[in-house]
Protein backbone atom coordinates (compact mmCIF):
# COMPACT_ATOMS: atom_id res chain seq x y z
CA UNK A 1 0.00 0.00 0.00
CA UNK A 2 1.56 3.33 -1.09
CA UNK A 3 1.64 6.60 0.96
CA UNK A 4 -1.22 8.10 -0.73
CA UNK A 5 -3.73 5.52 -0.92
CA UNK A 6 -2.87 5.38 3.14
CA UNK A 7 -4.00 8.74 3.40
CA UNK A 8 -6.72 7.80 1.09
CA UNK A 9 -8.06 5.29 3.29
CA UNK A 10 -7.38 7.66 6.43
CA UNK A 11 -9.25 10.69 5.07
CA UNK A 12 -12.54 8.33 4.27
CA UNK A 13 -11.96 7.40 7.81
CA UNK A 14 -12.32 10.84 9.38
CA UNK A 15 -15.38 12.13 7.87
CA UNK A 16 -17.85 13.07 10.75
CA UNK A 17 -20.59 14.16 9.73
CA UNK A 18 -22.88 16.82 11.65
CA UNK A 19 -25.75 19.35 10.42
CA UNK A 20 -24.70 22.68 9.78
CA UNK A 21 -26.45 24.54 12.79
CA UNK A 22 -24.06 21.86 15.37
CA UNK A 23 -21.14 23.30 13.30
CA UNK A 24 -21.79 26.16 13.95
CA UNK A 25 -22.37 25.54 17.77
CA UNK A 26 -19.16 23.29 18.02
CA UNK A 27 -17.08 25.90 16.40
CA UNK A 28 -18.29 28.62 19.41
CA UNK A 29 -17.57 25.99 21.73
CA UNK A 30 -14.03 25.37 20.19
CA UNK A 31 -12.84 29.15 19.92
CA UNK A 32 -14.47 29.72 23.73
CA UNK A 33 -13.32 26.89 25.33
CA UNK A 34 -9.46 26.72 24.07
CA UNK A 35 -9.32 31.12 24.28
CA UNK A 36 -10.41 30.68 27.96
CA UNK A 37 -7.63 27.61 28.74
CA UNK A 38 -5.24 29.78 26.87
CA UNK A 39 -5.83 32.58 29.56
CA UNK A 40 -6.08 30.11 32.63
CA UNK A 41 -2.83 28.65 31.63
CA UNK A 42 -0.79 31.85 31.20
CA UNK A 43 -1.80 32.86 34.55
CA UNK A 44 -1.66 29.61 35.79
CA UNK A 45 2.18 29.82 34.35
CA UNK A 46 2.54 33.06 35.87
CA UNK A 47 1.43 31.89 39.27
CA UNK A 48 3.47 28.69 39.26
CA UNK A 49 6.72 30.34 37.68
CA UNK A 50 6.49 27.37 35.23
CA UNK A 51 6.46 27.28 31.50
CA UNK A 52 5.69 23.30 32.01
CA UNK A 53 2.56 24.33 34.03
CA UNK A 54 1.22 26.33 31.28
CA UNK A 55 2.17 23.69 28.25
CA UNK A 56 0.68 20.38 30.27
CA UNK A 57 -2.59 22.79 31.42
CA UNK A 58 -2.91 24.13 27.53
CA UNK A 59 -2.10 20.59 26.03
CA UNK A 60 -4.71 18.93 28.41
CA UNK A 61 -7.57 21.62 28.02
CA UNK A 62 -7.24 21.25 23.83
CA UNK A 63 -7.92 17.37 24.59
CA UNK A 64 -11.19 17.94 26.39
CA UNK A 65 -11.78 20.36 23.09
CA UNK A 66 -10.95 17.11 20.78
CA UNK A 67 -13.01 14.90 22.78
CA UNK A 68 -16.10 17.44 23.15
CA UNK A 69 -16.01 18.59 19.57
CA UNK A 70 -14.08 16.07 17.08
CA UNK A 71 -16.81 13.03 17.17
CA UNK A 72 -19.97 13.12 15.46
CA UNK A 73 -21.97 12.52 18.63
CA UNK A 74 -25.79 11.78 17.82
CA UNK A 75 -26.80 15.09 19.04
CA UNK A 76 -24.74 16.63 16.41
CA UNK A 77 -27.45 15.28 13.86
CA UNK A 78 -30.74 16.18 15.21
CA UNK A 79 -31.52 19.35 13.67
CA UNK A 80 -31.26 18.63 10.00
CA UNK A 81 -31.66 20.86 7.30
CA UNK A 82 -34.85 20.57 4.97
CA UNK A 83 -34.43 20.55 1.31
CA UNK A 84 -36.48 22.09 -1.24
CA UNK A 85 -38.77 19.16 -2.72
CA UNK A 86 -39.24 19.69 -6.81
CA UNK A 87 -42.74 19.38 -7.97
CA UNK A 88 -44.41 17.66 -10.14
CA UNK A 89 -43.63 19.45 -13.26
CA UNK A 90 -39.82 19.19 -12.30
CA UNK A 91 -39.20 22.89 -11.04
CA UNK A 92 -38.83 23.46 -7.46
CA UNK A 93 -41.39 24.66 -5.46
CA UNK A 94 -42.19 28.43 -4.45
CA UNK A 95 -40.75 27.81 -1.07
CA UNK A 96 -37.45 29.78 -2.02
CA UNK A 97 -39.06 33.22 -3.68
CA UNK A 98 -39.56 35.91 -2.10
CA UNK A 99 -43.32 37.43 -2.29
CA UNK A 100 -41.98 41.05 -3.67
CA UNK A 101 -42.60 41.43 -7.53
CA UNK A 102 -39.96 43.70 -9.55
CA UNK A 103 -41.99 46.16 -10.86
CA UNK A 104 -41.07 47.00 -14.56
Amino acid sequence: MSFSEWLQELSNKMIFPIDLPSQKYTNRVTHKLLFLSSIISVVLGIIYDSMKTLLYFYGASVLICLILVVPAYPSYNENKLKWVERGSNGKSNNLGKSNIEIAG
